[in-house]
């Protein structure tokens, strides 16, 4: 099921997307070109390199242009439970 998650990523290389991030508890949003998907790491969009987790940065979401979702984190609902690094590694185990 998550393989499905990434080879759909992959599939959007080269593709404008909208990725939103928390670093800490601000939330981002990032336009741009997808160049990259790394599973399980990173994706690089523009030359942004972004993880999907980590103790003080995760994506939330990455949307195709269409409004298509690509990717969703449904553990994330806002970034400051990413403040706390043991969240993110309990979480990296789910």
């Amino acid at each position: 099921m998550i393989e499905d998650v990434f080879d759909n990523l992959t599939s959007h290389i080269g593709q404008d997307v909208k990725c939103v991030f928390y670093i800490s508890d601000k939330k981002q949003l990032l336009i741009g070109k997808l160049k990259d998907v790394t599973n399980y790491k990173s994706v690089k969009i523009n030359n942004s390199c972004i993880p999907f987790i980590g103790p003080s940065i995760c994506i939330k979401s990455i949307i195709g242009m269409d409004d298509t979702i690509l990717y969703n984190n449904s553990f994330v609902k806002n970034g400051a439970e990413w403040l706390n690094p043991s969240k993110a590694e309990e979480l990296k185990k789910t």
